[in-house]
């Protein structure tokens, strides 16, 4: 019965119909929701998800964004979250931070994440999200799978057995780097890196917001006063086109 379903889910996801795939995509979570994590198979199975939907940046975000959500409801198999954080933060390493070149460092950093400074980013102070990278040079479509695969990682990584949140935070709240905030308006797609910017930090709120200690909850304070002040800016910045502002939670 199982492969008969798998077969099913296979052939939605591969389909032209977009309708299609994206009952393929729950299909799949479906199934990742009784696969065993200990013979392999729940692993391989996500790859050939990711192989048959790796084209669509929707159904991408739609896939991680289902499961972060089935990881917080304790919805998939023991041992998931460790699967999907080691394959995940590899991913969001390698598309989405960079290292900014020493002899540029400051120039247009934005420093609204990683708030103990120098100390949370160990021997190098240069780790950043290449998020105003990416919008300069147009990968809108890159951009947009930002914050759900960070929902992801962040989900994953507070439920794992090996890995604590605040070991990841120098990786998952790093440096940003944007153009300098009192120049937003001036800057080609100054409004659409600043949106960027707020989802990302509207993640690693949501993300750490679990953690109890004392340490983090100051952080995630402050981090709110930081996303306050952007969606401020952003705001100024939208009024003069008469521009509607998203309500955020």
């Amino acid at each position: 019965m199982i492969t008969d379903i798998h077969i099913v889910v296979r052939k939605y996801l591969s389909h032209s119909d977009t309708r299609l795939n994206k009952l393929g995509v729950v299909g799949a979570i479906a199934l990742l929701q009784v696969m065993n994590t200990e013979n392999g198979d729940f692993e391989k199975f996500v790859d050939k998800v990711l192989s048959c939907i790796s084209h669509s940046t929707n159904l991408l975000g739609l896939f991680y964004d289902e499961l972060a959500s089935n990881i917080i409801l304790d919805l998939l198999p023991v041992g998931a979250s460790d699967v999907l954080f080691k394959k995940f933060v590899v991913v969001l390493e390698g598309r989405y931070i960079g290292e900014e070149p020493e002899e540029q460092s400051g120039s247009n950093k934005v420093d609204l994440m990683c708030l103990e400074g120098q100390e949370t980013l160990g021997e190098n102070p240069y780790i950043c999200y290449n998020t105003w990278d990416l919008v300069e040079k147009g990968e809108w479509e890159t951009l947009r799978l930002q914050w759900p695969l960070q929902k992801l990682v962040l989900a994953a990584c507070a439920t794992t057995q090996d890995t604590e949140l605040k070991e990841v935070d120098s990786l998952l709240g790093c440096y940003l780097r944007a153009v300098p905030l009192d120049q937003i308006t001036e800057v080609k797609n100054g409004t659409v890196g600043l949106l960027a910017i707020i989802n990302i930090i509207i993640e690693v709120i949501n993300g750490f917001s679990r953690v109890t200690t004392v340490s983090m909850r100051k952080k995630l304070v402050e981090r709110i006063s930081n996303l306050t002040m952007l969606l401020d800016i952003l705001s100024s910045a939208l009024r003069p086109s008469n521009a509607l502002l998203a309500v955020f939670d």
